[in-house]
């Protein structure tokens, strides 16, 4: 749609009646318009554009459907999880900026790239001891990651509510 038409304008054309009931400033002044009839100025709604235009950007597949949360999930998980391992102050605390003390900001980005460059080496490192303690043969290739299993719970959902976690029941306080 032309910038100087519609309810609120963003530009000013003397093609165009000036629209002043808005009372908005136009941002941009449009001294030379196109002569003659313009496909973009005689457009009363709005301009198509074809679909391969800008498909450099575009995605594979349509945002949110089942089909995107399964191919771009995995990848973002994994950054969300490295994120919080850098941060971790059991781990690297690159968020703890206590344990950074230079002035300057080129030496806080040096700082915090040898931080990830550390982080990235002992993951690397757990990995290769994970896979040497599973016997896996690295020229065979690289399995998916196993689940961990989990430890059952000593106390059921009843003794949880009730707050007797594996105690017997309470004798009276005595005075």
């Amino acid at each position: 749609m032309c910038p100087a038409a519609g309810n609120s304008p963003t530009a000013s054309c003397p093609r165009k009646p000036t629209n002043l009931a808005s009372g908005k400033v136009p941002l941009t002044i449009i001294r030379r318009p196109v002569e003659g009839p313009a496909k973009v100025c005689d457009n009363k709604t709005s301009t198509t554009f074809p679909a391969d235009i800008g498909g450099k950007f575009a995605q594979e597949y349509q945002y949110r459907s089942k089909e995107w949360r399964e191919m771009y999930g995995h990848g973002r998980n994994s950054v969300e999880s490295f994120n919080a391992y850098l941060k971790d102050g059991g781990t690297h605390a690159l968020e703890d900026g206590s344990r950074r003390r230079l002035r300057g900001s080129a030496a806080q980005y040096f700082l915090a790239t040898m931080t990830v460059v550390a982080a990235n080496l002992d993951k690397i490192i757990d990995f290769a001891a994970q896979k040497t303690e599973d016997g896996d043969d690295y020229e065979a290739g690289i399995e998916a990651p196993r689940a961990k299993q989990r430890k059952p719970r000593r106390s059921s959902a009843l003794q949880r509510v009730t707050h007797q976690r594996g105690r017997g029941r309470r004798s009276p306080v005595r005075t």
